[in-house]
């Protein structure tokens, strides 16, 4: 809707909508609009001295500030990802495979535990002298060192001189200051869908070939969600290589992650 009014209606549409003042001039006049969608209200001021005091006001207290764009400019958005605030850190791990077929990496986060320091995960590769086809493996993070229990005994007595029994952790539901649950502490998150059926929780390897004749060996790769998974400092990062049909061999590890 589209209103053509005075000098003091324009001035009060804007004042009480709270939007800017557009002009242009022709013919010896001021053409004055303003809008607040669907509403728009227009106003003439002529410039010929028959309304001195409207152009006065106009010129003293509006038109320094008048012809801005009607649009918002576009706002840049810079994510945690772009954030140009971290340096790119590599750490890599190793381990065989035991009788029971199995071998685990771990590493602890580097940092001051308690701190806010830790590492931004970004993803990483594992790879296998050979490949088996039933060849997978689990990913999660665990508390090796009971710093969070540790944490709840001296809440609840600053003399504490043990961590509270894992059993305590597991229990609380919802821990406090972490906005998680752990009802498998120490663990404190799966990486793998642990609420999904046994036989479909982790993460395949897929045959690498070599070349020459020799067998494929083994590879597998996982990045974050969204970019970065942050790893608070004295925390354990582990992967599980599991084999199914074998119990040989050995997984090698390389990550990429950043300290901020």
């Amino acid at each position: 809707m589209e209103v053509n009014g005075q000098w003091s209606d324009i001035k009060d549409f804007i004042s009480n909508r709270s939007v800017g003042i557009q002009y242009f001039v022709a013919n010896n006049m001021y053409y004055l609009f303003a809008s607040d969608y669907p509403m728009i209200m227009t106003a003439q001021i002529p410039m010929d001295g028959s309304a001195a005091s409207d152009q006065s006001d106009f010129e003293t207290n509006y038109k320094p500030n008048a012809n801005k764009p009607l649009l918002p400019s576009l706002t840049t958005v810079t994510t945690l990802y772009e954030l140009n605030n971290k340096d790119l850190k590599l750490a890599r791990a190793a381990s065989e495979v035991g009788s029971d077929g199995t071998a685990t990496v771990t590493i602890k986060i580097p940092g001051t535990p308690g701190t806010g320091d830790g590492r931004y995960i970004e993803g990483g590769y594992g790879t296998t002298e050979d490949y088996d086809k039933d060849d997978f493996a689990l990913v999660w993070v665990s508390d090796n060192d009971r710093l969070i229990a540790w944490q709840v005994a001296l809440v609840q007595n600053p003399s504490a001189s043990a961590p509270v029994p894992d059993s305590v952790i597991q229990g609380m539901g919802i821990v406090p200051g972490m906005g998680i649950a752990m009802p498998n502490y120490p663990i404190v998150k799966n990486f793998y869908d642990d609420e999904a059926p046994i036989d479909n929780q982790g993460w395949y390897f897929w045959p690498v070939a070599q070349g020459n004749n020799l067998p494929p060996c083994g590879e597998t790769e996982v990045e974050a969600i969204a970019g970065w998974a942050f790893c608070p400092s004295g925390l354990y990062f582990n992967i599980k290589y599991c084999r199914k049909t074998l119990t040989s061999g050995g997984i090698r590890i390389d990550f990429w992650w950043a300290k901020q």
